[in-house]
């Protein structure tokens, strides 16, 4: 039987936009977190695969998500994230969905307010 991690994120830790994890509580994931951190644990519980869901709201988010999926065949697919208020928003969805479409699996559609 296969097991897949359904909602998994990556990130290279950057204080400056990485706000949410507050300093104090979350000072063990304020480092980098990535595809080489997450297989051994994945290996050991004999988990299959992973969704890897954007962290963070930004167009490079979603590319670096895909760039690592293409990397690495056990990131099954890419929850990625469209930023609605661009006048280029036609151009961007498509640029993620032309990339390897195969691996977006989703779009967070969630405005910066």
């Amino acid at each position: 039987m296969e097991i897949i991690d359904a909602h998994q994120h990556f990130w290279k830790f950057n204080p400056d936009r990485d706000t949410w994890m507050t300093p104090g509580i979350m000072d063990k994931i304020r480092t980098d977190f990535l595809p080489e951190d997450l297989f051994p644990l994945l290996e050991q519980r004999k988990v299959t695969g992973t969704i890897t869901v954007q962290a963070d709201q930004s167009d490079a988010e979603t590319r670096f998500l895909l760039d690592l999926a293409n990397q690495h065949d056990w990131i099954f697919g890419v929850v990625g994230w469209v930023d609605l208020r661009s006048s280029n928003i036609k151009e961007n969805s498509h640029h993620i969905a032309r990339r390897k479409n195969s691996l977006v699996l989703g779009i967070y559609f969630r405005q910066n307010l």
